[in-house]
């Protein structure tokens, strides 16, 4: 069986549009606040920069990709089961997000981190194993890392974390 593409093509069209939203807001926080974008003091610089990369590895994965079709064009295959699950397991995870972001002010930082934590990695665990040991993986890496994120942010950069 071929490899499927279904999921690439989602994911290239979500980055693309992520990316036009990102540079059209960097352009009216520029225009409208009358900001100096490539200025170091900048506010706008880090997500600047960030765009460029995300940009540049877009068009790099929508050449490899073309050329893989233009490789292995009777082994191409749209759609097929596992690329179908993936995609659902994906589409759950994009709204967690929307969900985590919704509501990071009622929850805040800590208790939003974890839940989206932890139902991330369950969901985008591809390892062949039972249900149960996922969700321990997931709650212990949680564990552990929502913590250190608020040690390093709060405590280390003092970055006030709502």
């Amino acid at each position: 069986m071929g490899e499927c593409r279904l999921l690439n093509i989602a994911t290239i069209t979500f980055v693309l549009v992520i990316c036009i939203i990102m540079f059209i807001n960097l352009a009216s926080f520029t225009l409208i606040q009358d900001n100096d974008l490539l200025s170091i003091e900048s506010p706008l610089i880090f997500a600047f920069l960030v765009g460029i990369v995300i940009f540049i590895c877009l068009i790099t994965t929508i050449v490899g990709e073309f050329g893989e079709i233009r490789k292995n064009k009777e082994s191409y295959q749209v759609f097929n089961r596992e690329a179908n699950a993936e995609l659902v397991r994906v589409a759950v995870y994009s709204f967690s997000l929307f969900v985590f972001v919704s509501l990071f002010k009622y929850i805040h930082f800590n208790v939003a981190t974890a839940i989206f934590m932890f139902i991330g990695m369950f969901l985008l665990n591809n390892a062949k194993e039972s249900i149960l040991k996922k969700a321990y993986k997931a709650f212990g890496a949680t564990l552990i890392t929502v913590p250190l994120l608020y040690l390093v942010f709060h405590e280390i950069f003092k970055v006030m974390l709502p």
